[in-house]
């Protein structure tokens, strides 16, 4: 059964707003922990689209010892 364009339109909103979320987590996570974080870091983490990998950042976000290894976990 097809969706209307009401339902993709429904349902891309919702997985922006999941991938917007979990972005935001990643990063008040690393601020938390870390503090000042490098733009470059910021940008890698913002140029992420997809939720999975989104998912793997904040448990990484949670574990990593330092900025350093965040960074070498950045695909």
């Amino acid at each position: 059964m097809a969706l209307s364009t009401a339902q993709e339109l429904r349902l891309e909103g919702e997985a922006s707003g999941i991938i917007k979320g979990k972005k935001g987590l990643i990063l008040d996570v690393l601020e938390d922990r870390f503090d000042n974080l490098p733009s470059t870091i910021r940008d890698r983490v913002n140029s992420y689209s997809d939720v999975i990998a989104l998912k793997s950042l904040v448990v990484l976000a949670s574990t990593c010892k330092s900025l350093d290894e965040f960074a070498d976990g950045l695909r």
